[in-house]
């Protein structure tokens, strides 16, 4: 049972996205229906893939969309993802991910898994001081490059527009560093 301690009013994620992907099943394709019988009285908004040429139709999800539009499953024949707009707690969120994916691995058995991701986009509310973005107010960016910049350092990027705040940084070479070949932190100002 969830507490009120435990929701979150005032949470600032926009949406959360738990995704887990698997060697392609053919099973998920063929019987993508018995999985849709199973959870159509929450999610029975069919949402059709369209198809644009460049990959194969199995490999884009199908979405079941919830009754009231904030949140669903995608499937494919790799991958199945749970996603929510009206993230209240994690545990409410946990519940619903393990719930659904174990009606899904009910049917399909699944046994390889390749990869196991959680996502989400946080919502910074601002409002605008002198026609500038107070970033000062949100965030205490410090980069120090002493140890990479002349070596490793392939490019660094800071791109601000009136939505969205992307800092990205492209490394060549990084056995040796501390960072990944590729960083990047997407903040959204909606």
């Amino acid at each position: 049972m969830t507490t009120k301690a435990e929701v979150y009013k005032n949470t600032p994620l926009e949406e959360t996205v738990f995704e887990m992907q698997f060697p392609g099943n053919p099973s998920v394709e063929c019987k993508r229906d018995k999985f849709y019988e199973k959870i159509k009285n929450l999610y029975p908004n069919i949402l059709v893939p369209r198809v644009d040429g460049k990959k194969a139709l199995a490999l884009e999800p199908y979405r079941f969309q919830h009754i009231n539009g904030l949140s669903g499953i995608m499937v494919a024949i790799n991958k199945i993802a749970f996603y929510c707009k009206d993230y209240k707690s994690f545990k409410i969120f946990k519940k619903e991910v393990l719930r659904i994916f174990n009606i899904f691995n009910q049917l399909f058995k699944i046994t390889n898994i390749n990869r196991i991701g959680l996502r989400y986009v946080n919502i910074i509310p601002f409002t605008r001081e002198d026609n500038s973005i107070p970033l000062n107010n949100f965030l205490n960016i410090k980069i120090s490059l002493n140890n990479f910049i002349n070596d490793e350092l392939n490019q660094l990027s800071l791109l601000l527009t009136k939505k969205l705040i992307l800092l990205t940084m492209l490394v060549n070479d990084c056995s040796n560093s501390r960072i990944p070949d590729f960083f990047g932190l997407i903040f959204s100002t909606k």
